[in-house]
């Protein structure tokens, strides 16, 4: 134990801290291993999609350690089943339930997505999934013909 010595007239403050309760001292802090809840009511929004474009709208979990949504993309009926497979759209890191995909999206395709929501640990919920064609075909050019005399 220390000894301190305070002057006749002066004033002393002495500030102690607990290494224990930071985790140190031989104590372990707990590892987050929990996922978040998983998004709810993932749909496409038809009206608001395009034939190169897909809106996606959902609702994000409500629990504390919420802190994004990761969206993976994948040709034809059968979504990504983790968060690792398909092509990344986005790893949103804020609470907005919506996103518009206009990255490689083609006319007259069938896709899949599969949206994550993470933690800061990043401990994946599991997927919620949608499936939409865009139906929409693109524009032709027709040349007109010139008449012959």
């Amino acid at each position: 134990m220390s000894k301190f010595r305070v002057l006749a007239g002066r004033s002393c403050c002495l500030l102690m801290l607990s290494l224990a309760a930071a985790g140190c001292a031989g104590e372990t802090v707990a590892k987050d291993v929990a996922a978040p809840g998983a998004v709810t009511g993932l749909n496409v929004r038809a009206e608001s999609s395009t034939d190169t474009s897909v809106a996606l709208h959902w609702t994000n979990p409500t629990d504390a350690d919420f802190t994004g949504v990761m969206i993976r993309r994948s040709t034809g009926a059968t979504a990504p089943a983790t968060a690792t497979s398909g092509t990344l759209v986005r790893d949103l890191i804020d609470d907005v339930p919506y996103v518009v995909d206009v990255g490689h999206v083609t006319p007259g395709t069938q896709f899949s997505y599969a949206l994550f929501a993470h933690d800061r640990a990043n401990n994946y919920a599991a997927a919620a999934v949608v499936t939409f064609s865009t139906t929409k075909t693109p524009p032709t050019t027709t040349v007109p013909r010139t008449a012959k005399p």
